[in-house]
This record gives C-alpha cells, structure tokens and sequence, in this order.
C-alpha cells in the first residue's frame, strides 16, 4: 500500500469537517506530497493537521490489510 501525504497549509476543502464520521475531505493536488510506501509490519502515524490519502494499490501487491486507531491527542501530553 502507499499513503499519500499533504501538508494540509493551504488545501481546499470539498466538504466541511464530518464529526459523526470524524474526516472531512479536500481537492487532492497533482504535487506537493509525499508518497509514503507501506510494507509488512509498519505504520503511520497521522496528527488531525495531517492530510493523507491511503489505499493506494502499488501494483505489486493485491491484498492489503489496515487497522485504524484513533488516539485523543490528549494521550500525547
């Protein structure tokens, strides 16, 4: 899997914040990211500023498994 990164600075909201849901979304520009390659075994951790567009298919590899915590960011001190 590869996750798409963005600095959120000056992304353009398609839709307002979904709080039931807890995401909201933005017009994904054609630069300006990082693409993070995902193997077995490790992860990503992402702050609430944080834009990222995961479940990108490498081409290599047809199955992909992925577990979502949410963390209050109380927990960090």
């Amino acid at each position: 899997e590869i996750i798409d990164y963005y600095a959120s600075d000056g992304l353009v909201p398609t839709i307002e914040y979904d709080e039931e849901g807890d995401y909201q979304l933005f017009e994904r520009p054609e630069t300006d990211y990082l693409p993070l390659r995902m193997t077995p075994g490790s992860f990503a951790l992402f702050f609430p500023n944080d834009a990222h567009v995961p479940a990108i298919n490498d081409g290599k590899n047809e199955v992909c498994h992925m577990v979502v915590f949410k963390i209050r960011l109380s927990a960090f001190g």
